[in-house]
C-alpha cells in the first residue's frame, strides 16, 4: 500500500472515531438529561444512522460503546432501553477498595454511614451530588444510615462570569447556554439543599449545614472530599453535543461531559502518613480550603 493510500485510510479512521464519539456523547447527554429515562426505547439503529447521516457500523460502535460504559442495556429482539453507568447498586461494602477507579455512590453511601459526614464538593454544576444526595436522603429516611450531623460545602463557578463552557459552538457571544447552565444550576442546588434541611426538619438528623460559594473561574475537573479522609476526582472532557433552547431552538454547544465521568481515588492511611495517598488527600483538602477561605464567595442561588 502506498504512503498516499495509507494516509487517506487513516484519515478516514480518525474520522470515523469522531462520528461514533459524538453519538456516543449526544446520546449519553440526553439519558443524563432525562430526554430518555430508565427503561425507556432507545431510538433503533436505522433512526440514529438517519437522525446522524452515518453509517450503520457507525451507529453500531456507538451503541457499543454505550453498552459498555453502562448507559444502555440491549436485549436481543427488543432493542436498547435507557439505563445508568451506577455500580452503586452493588451494596456498598464489596466496592473494590484497593482500585484507584471509583464510582461515586458505594463511596458516598459508606461516608453517610458514619456518624458525621462532612463532604466538600467542587464542580461545574451541582447535578451529580444533587442526584446523589437524593439516594443518600432515601436511605436515611429508611433507617439504613443514621448520621448525627451531616456538613456539605459545595463550591460551584461564579453564575456572573463568562464561562469557558458550555457555550454554542458556532456563536460563542450566545448567551442562551450559560443562561441554561445557570438556570440547571440554581434547580440542582435547591433540591440538594430542601433534601438534605428535611432531614434536619424532621428530625432525623439533628446537625445540617449546607454551604454554597462560588469561584471566578471554569472547572477542568470535578472533586469531591469525604469525611477528611477519602478524595475522588476526575476531569471534566469537552463534547459536542446538541440541547434545545427555552425558546424552541435547538443548538449545537461545546459542553463538559461530567456525569459518569471516570473518577480516582485515594484514601488516607493514617499508619503511613507520608504515603502518596495519604499526602494526595491531604493536598487536595488543603487546596479546597484555601480557595474556600480566601476567595470563594457566599451564593443564595435561588434561596
Amino acid at each position: 500500500m502506498s504512503t498516499d493510500a495509507r494516509d487517506d485510510r487513516s484519515g478516514r479512521d480518525d474520522r470515523d472515531a469522531l462520528k461514533y464519539q459524538r453519538i456516543a456523547n449526544q446520546l449519553r447527554m440526553e439519558i443524563s438529561d432525562g430526554v430518555y429515562a430508565v427503561g425507556d426505547r432507545m431510538p433503533t439503529q436505522e433512526e440514529l444512522v438517519a437522525r446522524f447521516d452515518v453509517s450503520r457500523a457507525t451507529v453500531v460502535h456507538a451503541l457499543d460503546d454505550l453498552r459498555k460504559q453502562g448507559w444502555i442495556k440491549t436485549r436481543k429482539g427488543s432493542g436498547s432501553t435507557a439505563a445508568r453507568p451506577d455500580t452503586g447498586d452493588r451494596p456498598f461494602d464489596v466496592a473494590d477498595t484497593s482500585s484507584p477507579m471509583a464510582a461515586l455512590r458505594p463511596h458516598l453511601t459508606a461516608a453517610f454511614r458514619e456518624e458525621h459526614v462532612t463532604i466538600d464538593v467542587f464542580s461545574l454544576t451541582a447535578e451529580t451530588m444533587s442526584r446523589h444526595i437524593s439516594a443518600q436522603v432515601l436511605d436515611v429516611e429508611a433507617g439504613v444510615s443514621r448520621p448525627r450531623s451531616i456538613r456539605l460545602r459545595l463550591m460551584l463557578p461564579a453564575p456572573d462570569i463568562q464561562l469557558a463552557l458550555p457555550r454554542a459552538k458556532d456563536d460563542p457571544s450566545d448567551e442562551r447556554p450559560l443562561q441554561r447552565h445557570r438556570a440547571l444550576t440554581v434547580r440542582h442546588v435547591g433540591t440538594l439543599r430542601d433534601d438534605l434541611y428535611r432531614l434536619r426538619t424532621v428530625g432525623l438528623v439533628p446537625e445540617v449545614s449546607v454551604e454554597i460559594r462560588s469561584v471566578p473561574l471554569t472547572p477542568s475537573s470535578k472533586l469531591y472530599l469525604l469525611n477528611g479522609r477519602e478524595a475522588l476526582y476526575g476531569m471534566y472532557q469537552p463534547v459536542e453535543r446538541s440541547v434545545t433552547m427555552p425558546d424552541g431552538e435547538t443548538v449545537t454547544i461545546l459542553d463538559a461531559l461530567g456525569v459518569g465521568a471516570r473518577l480516582f481515588r485515594d484514601v488516607k492511611d493514617d499508619r503511613r502518613p507520608n504515603s502518596r495517598a495519604s499526602l494526595h488527600v491531604a493536598e487536595l483538602q488543603q487546596w479546597f480550603d484555601n480557595w474556600w477561605q480566601a476567595l470563594a464567595r457566599e451564593e443564595s442561588y435561588g434561596n
